[in-house]
């Protein structure tokens, strides 16, 4: 998926939404990283972040109504809700009607409904607006190989209950290992499996030596949105990304039930799985997981992460750098 703020400027409302029906938790969020963060159109990341929320509030809140066509097939199968997995952000442009709206992730499109077709508008009366919906065709692969120590830390991490260090990294690296068992490290030491929740949280604490050098509490993101650049701390070296779409479950971080992620214009390599995702502020925004591809254009690929706030939240423990 190819991101510009260009394309986001199109697609985008061109105002605000209403301020009154913006989490406060949100706008004092943008307000500590708007000035800080290397952004080039900051008034249009800002609009982006402010609509995402806006939209996943008036959501949960059910102040929605489904118009369109086929609305009364979403009205059967979710009568007065949307449907249980949505993102919410930009399409992309290769494989679906150029826009910013919402997108359920199924793994086959077949009989009604044809590829790329906005099926439904979600209309929000609250903030008079309303955003197609369309569903998204895609496949998930884990970017780990089998052996976990091809895979990538995102950062040292303490353990809340215990104190004793380890790291975070993505749980499918060790997908049969079981707390207590070691894990193997690149550098030839092994670490041992503290705490796990893959599936269906997809992170993992691995407890290790203390880190050699002092290090410092990892400030975290909550509320990332189409348009924020990320950098993704890859074992050979720093990498830009841009967040292009959300789940709509992103308010909802201390869950261990379903997993919340963010979604990356591009995806990067297998063994990048564990990777840290950052703003240009430097908080901690996601941990890499794999990319998203569609079955039918196989170039058409985006990164996946896991919310990192849900990932600490998990493990229980608190992240250091």
């Amino acid at each position: 998926m190819r991101y510009s703020d260009e394309y986001l400027r199109e697609f985008l409302p061109r105002e605000d939404p209403p301020e009154r029906y913006v989490p406060v938790d949100v706008r004092e969020e943008i307000a500590g990283w708007i000035e800080r963060d290397e952004i080039e159109d900051r008034s249009l990341v800002s609009r982006s972040t402010k609509w995402t929320y806006a939209l996943i509030n008036e959501l949960q809140l059910y102040q929605f109504r489904i118009v369109g066509p086929y609305a009364p097939i979403f009205h059967h199968f979710y009568p007065n809700t949307p449907p249980p997995v949505l993102s919410i952000g930009l399409f992309d442009s290769e494989t679906e009607p150029g826009g910013f709206g919402f997108a359920v992730h199924i793994p086959e499109i077949t009989g009604l409904f044809a590829r790329g077709e906005i099926i439904a508008y979600l209309e929000f009366p609250r903030l008079r607006a309303r955003f197609p919906l369309i569903l998204r065709e895609v496949s998930y692969e884990d970017h780990a190989l089998d052996h976990p120590i091809n895979a990538t830390a995102s950062s040292w991490a303490r353990c809340n209950e215990t104190n004793h260090w380890g790291i975070l990294t993505a749980g499918h690296i060790a997908p049969i290992a079981q707390p207590g068992q070691k894990v193997p490290l690149a550098s030839g030491n092994h670490g041992v499996l503290a705490r796990s929740y893959h599936p269906p949280i997809d992170a993992a604490f691995i407890q290790t030596a203390p880190p050699p050098d002092q290090v410092s509490q990892l400030p975290i993101r909550c509320f990332p949105a189409s348009g924020q650049p990320v950098i993704a701390e890859l074992k050979t070296g720093a990498a830009s990304r841009s967040v292009v779409y959300v789940d709509s479950f992103m308010q909802v971080v201390k869950t261990r039930t379903y997993p919340v992620q963010l979604y990356l214009d591009q995806p990067f390599q297998p063994g990048d799985s564990g990777a840290l995702i950052r703003t240009t502020g430097g908080e901690a925004v996601g941990i890499y997981l794999g990319s998203v591809k569609s079955p039918v254009v196989l170039t058409a690929r985006a990164g996946r992460a896991l919310n990192f706030k849900q990932a600490v939240f998990a493990l229980k423990v608190t992240p250091y750098l």
